[in-house]
């Protein structure tokens, strides 16, 4: 599992995230956590937001998607906090067993959710 702030996806973490699901002949799952208030979550604002940033996360992944045809790709945007999102999502998908992403500190508060091998890229 790769874990993208936003609609970016560093080239780095991704090859590296591609490359080990091709080898390993695994699906790789891509989640895009966006930050969003509480406050702002109902409003038709945040709705065309959200659909705005699903769209981009989208667009941004199809490149890869294309020069990695072999891997099975899944990809979940989700909004909110960062943190409460990636525990709620590795509670609901318990077969993760390795989380890749550019941050030291989303690695560890993973480790503290799930104690899986994680490896983290540093800028």
């Amino acid at each position: 599992m790769v874990v993208c702030e936003g609609a970016s996806f560093p080239e780095r973490l991704l090859k590296q995230a591609f490359e080990m699901a091709q080898n390993m002949k695994t699906e790789l799952i891509i989640l895009n956590i966006f930050l969003q208030t509480m406050n702002a979550q109902d409003s038709k604002y945040a709705q065309k937001w959200r659909e705005k940033f699903c769209l981009k996360a989208k667009e941004g992944l199809k490149p890869w998607k294309e020069k990695y045809p072999d891997v099975q790709v899944s990809q979940v945007v989700k909004f909110g906090e960062p943190l409460r999102v990636l525990e709620e999502f590795l509670m609901e998908n318990k077969g993760i067993k390795y989380i890749l992403t550019l941050k030291e500190v989303s690695v560890k508060e993973a480790l503290a959710v799930k104690p899986y091998w994680a490896k983290s890229f540093k800028h």
